[in-house]
């Protein structure tokens, strides 16, 4: 991966907070009415639990040779060489496009919580879209590791 040169990891609380919000509404209908929920309370219970590990935070690291980032506990990745990289930018998002992994205009978004981004814009035409809390420091250290490769 080359040497790191920024690291920071992302927590969603608002998503953290509806999770376990939903979690303790299954476990309260669960208490309260077994035989209607039954089952399947169980199985989205753990359906929730799953989502909220894996969704909670966003982990971005960039070094010389790329910029990687994962939610959570690393199952959901991507990376993207510095080499197929044009331009970087910070960008706002609109509150519609949500969070998570989102299809966007031209490419592709991972975001955990609030509006700000960077935006990556890539060789072959496409975009990728860091949510970021904080922005300038991220894009500076995208330019750095471009500079690094000749390419800014």
């Amino acid at each position: 991966m080359g040497e790191t040169i920024y690291q920071h990891r992302q927590t969603g609380l608002l998503m953290q907070f509806a999770m376990i919000g939903a979690i303790i509404t299954i476990g309260i209908m669960l208490y309260l009415q077994p035989g209607i929920v039954g089952q399947y309370g169980i199985l989205v219970t753990a359906i929730v639990f799953i989502v909220l590990r894996m969704f909670s935070s966003l982990n971005v690291i960039v070094s010389q040779l790329e910029v990687s980032a994962s939610f959570g506990p690393g199952w959901i990745k991507r990376r993207i060489p510095i080499s197929s990289i044009i331009s970087v930018k910070s960008v706002q998002n609109s509150w519609l496009m949500g969070w998570g992994i989102r299809i966007i205009p031209h490419g592709t978004m991972f975001n955990v919580s609030g509006l700000d981004a960077v935006e990556l814009e890539l060789r072959n035409g496409g975009v990728f879209r860091i949510g970021t809390d904080e922005p300038e420091r991220l894009e500076m250290a995208i330019r750095d590791a471009m500079q690094m490769k000749g390419i800014y």
